[in-house]
């Protein structure tokens, strides 16, 4: 479920960089960068979901990655309704903002799974 919520949040993401408010509003360049640390969070998904059975951190990662994702979804969504209006921008910057620190913050824990496997990135 989280590798398919992956996928739709790629092509949304692709489908605002696409789009002339990205470039209009400046958050072009924060939407790449969640791209990539999705894509880097990707590698490493099929193998953290059967390891969740057994470690909890892990299954503790995969709830907090999931919950980012639908909120992520949702800015996304809106972004696509709302692209027109001037006033929507502050928020949704402020939005991805923080969506990409917890994004981050993923990608970093990510790091620790990855150690104790004995897998380098």
């Amino acid at each position: 479920m989280t590798d398919a919520l992956l996928d739709v949040l790629f092509e949304s993401l692709m489908s605002l960089l696409k789009n002339e408010f990205a470039n209009l509003f400046g958050i072009k360049l924060k939407a790449q960068k969640l791209s990539t640390t999705l894509e880097l969070i990707k590698v490493v998904l099929k193998d953290a979901q059967k390891k969740q059975l057994t470690d909890r951190s892990i299954k503790i990662w995969l709830q907090q990655l999931k919950d980012t994702m639908y909120a992520l979804d949702d800015i996304l969504y809106e972004c696509s309704i709302k692209s027109t209006r001037l006033k929507f921008c502050h928020d949704i910057e402020s939005r991805l903002k923080k969506i990409a620190g917890r994004i981050d913050q993923i990608a970093e824990s990510k790091n620790n799974f990855l150690l104790r496997e004995g897998v380098t990135t």
